[in-house]
């Protein structure tokens, strides 16, 4: 998973808008990690975002298993596309026909809406991403700091994120842990929101 960044920070509105000083480019700079305890990660760097502009941001991406691994999409997808020239889009393609096409947030919107309705799920906008990745995060026990250093939210910013977790986490969290991790989870959560109330 993008650990709940905003999706327009990563793929373009348009394949005519795509501009290399705020849009991340196939060539950016993308390290791969792996400290002396074993965790890999991966380190994409991208040119600009809303809340730092032109200083742009690091999005790290944690090897984790899981089927959200984004860790090991991101290096499909580069090995995929290898031929994708280094100044388009990142996240280009490479299409039946031998050339390229950018990956636009339309189109990236209508294909998930497609398998959701499939799925009978409902339909969700671009915003609904970083919302969810954060939900997410917070449900795998991800201590609340953490969340929202990873997110780059500000003070209770964050906390807007939270809209009715109280009704989210018993949903999730019960079937999904014990009652001590239930607990901790509740405990971290309420420790942060004192914390920035």
């Amino acid at each position: 998973m993008f650990n709940s960044r905003r999706l327009g920070e990563l793929i373009v509105v348009s394949s005519k808008a795509f501009d290399p000083s705020r849009n991340v480019a196939h060539s950016a700079p993308f390290v791969r990690r792996s400290p002396a305890d074993g965790t890999k990660y991966s380190v994409l760097h991208i040119p600009w975002t809303k809340t730092s502009h032109v200083e742009g941001a690091d999005i790290i991406l944690s090897n984790i298993d899981n089927i959200t691994n984004a860790f090991m999409a991101i290096d499909h997808h580069l090995v995929a596309n290898v031929a994708v020239p280094s100044n388009a889009p990142f996240f280009a393609y490479e299409t039946t026909d031998g050339k390229w096409a950018a990956m636009t947030k339309p189109w990236f919107l209508a294909r998930c809406n497609q398998v959701w309705r499939a799925a009978n799920l409902l339909e969700l906008t671009g915003h609904c991403f970083r919302i969810g990745g954060a939900t997410e995060l917070l449900l795998r026990g991800v201590p609340p700091d953490v969340v929202a250093v990873q997110g780059r939210w500000k003070s209770r910013a964050f906390l807007e994120y939270w809209h009715k977790i109280e009704s989210i986490l018993p949903l999730f969290v019960t079937s999904s842990f014990s009652d001590s991790r239930t607990a901790m989870i509740n405990a971290s959560m309420d420790s942060y929101a004192r914390r920035y109330s």
